[in-house]
C-alpha cells in the first residue's frame, strides 16, 4: 500500500484514505468476547454475565463504544438489575438497554414490544457502575435477551465488566452471547459547514 492509501499515528490508530472527498478515515479495531458454549448459572448475588475472565482492558483518557448481546435462560421469576461496571472511576458513562418483554420466549420468535431504558453516570462512586432501572419480574423457565449500547470516557486505565444482580433465581448465559469494545478516535474524515 502506498502512504497516501493508509497510514498510522505511532501505532495508536490506523487510517485509510478511500478518496479525497472523504479524507482520512479511521479503521477501528475491536476487542470481542464471545460465548461459544453456555456459561455457568449464577444466582441473585451480583455476577459478571460473561464470566470471571472476561473483563476488557481500557486505556486512560479514552472514549469507547461498547455493544453487548446477552442471551440467557432465567430460572425462578425475579427482577434483573444490569450494571456496566469499571474497575476505576470513568469521567462519564451513558448507556441504552433494550430487552425482551418480561414474558421472554421459548421459540425463535419473540412476540411483544421490546423494553428500552437509558442511564447516565458522571464521575461515579464505588463500584464505578452505571445501574439501569430494575426490570419487572422476568418469567421463569424461558429465554430472554438484553442488548446494550454503552459510551464511556475513562479517567485512568481500567477494566470493563457487565454485571447483573437478580432478586431471585439464576441466570444461565447462553452460547452466542457476545460483547465488543471499540475505541473512539479523534475526528477522522472531511467535515464541512
Amino acid at each position: 500500500w502506498s502512504s497516501d492509501v493508509c497510514s498510522s499515528d505511532l501505532g495508536s490508530n490506523f487510517y485509510v484514505t478511500p478518496d479525497t472527498s472523504q479524507g482520512r478515515n479511521a479503521v477501528v479495531g475491536v476487542q470481542q468476547f464471545y460465548l461459544s458454549a453456555n456459561g455457568s448459572a449464577f444466582g441473585n448475588a451480583i455476577g459478571n454475565f460473561f464470566g470471571s475472565t472476561s473483563a476488557a482492558s481500557l486505556a486512560a483518557s479514552s472514549t469507547y463504544y461498547i455493544e453487548c448481546y446477552c442471551y440467557f435462560l432465567k430460572t425462578t421469576a425475579g427482577t434483573a438489575t444490569w450494571a456496566p461496571t469499571f474497575s476505576t472511576s470513568p469521567t462519564v458513562m451513558h448507556g441504552i438497554l433494550e430487552y425482551t418483554p418480561v414474558t421472554g420466549f421459548t421459540t425463535s420468535n419473540i412476540s411483544g414490544a421490546m423494553v428500552s431504558v437509558e442511564a447516565t453516570q458522571q464521575a461515579p462512586t464505588t463500584p464505578f457502575a452505571m445501574t439501569f432501572a430494575a426490570t419487572a419480574s422476568l418469567t421463569t423457565a424461558v429465554y430472554h435477551v438484553a442488548k446494550f449500547k454503552i459510551w464511556v470516557t475513562t479517567n485512568t486505565a481500567c477494566n470493563f465488566r457487565l454485571n447483573l444482580t437478580q432478586s431471585a433465581g439464576t441466570v444461565t448465559p447462553q452460547a452466542g452471547s457476545w460483547y465488543t469494545v471499540r475505541k473512539i478516535v479523534n475526528n477522522a474524515g472531511n467535515f464541512v459547514a
